[in-house]
């Protein structure tokens, strides 16, 4: 209460409502719709000069088409959480973007999942 008046706006839980929605509404707005597709020939830069020395001896293109027929990897979802493991253990200080870049190249190239 000031100079004997309520102020009800600040009580009122509709108002407090609609602002809270309005709010939210607002920063609805600045996330990005879709995200952006992977690069991937990125992907590919990346993986040769991080990954190529373990993976490509002995393992070559059979080698990643058997690894994915034995059931090692059932989709890109796997493929993707392999990529992430292997920059976590191995110290890349790789972002999303990294790993999205390779695992759409390694997927692009060996895999070939939906």
């Amino acid at each position: 209460m000031q100079n004997g008046k309520t102020f009800a706006v600040t009580r009122n839980p509709s108002r407090r409502l609609g602002l809270c929605l309005g709010l939210l509404a607002g920063l609805a707005m600045t996330v990005p719709a879709q995200a952006e597709e992977p690069d991937i020939s990125w992907g590919g830069e990346l993986f040769a000069e991080n990954c190529s020395e373990c993976h490509m001896v002995p393992h070559d293109e059979a080698w990643f088409k058997a690894r994915a027929q034995a059931g090692k990897l059932d989709g890109y979802d796997s493929l993707r959480t392999m990529v992430q493991g292997c920059a976590t253990n191995f110290g890349l200080p790789w972002f999303d973007e990294e790993v999205d870049a390779v695992t759409a190249w390694m997927n692009e190239t060996y895999y070939h999942f939906e």
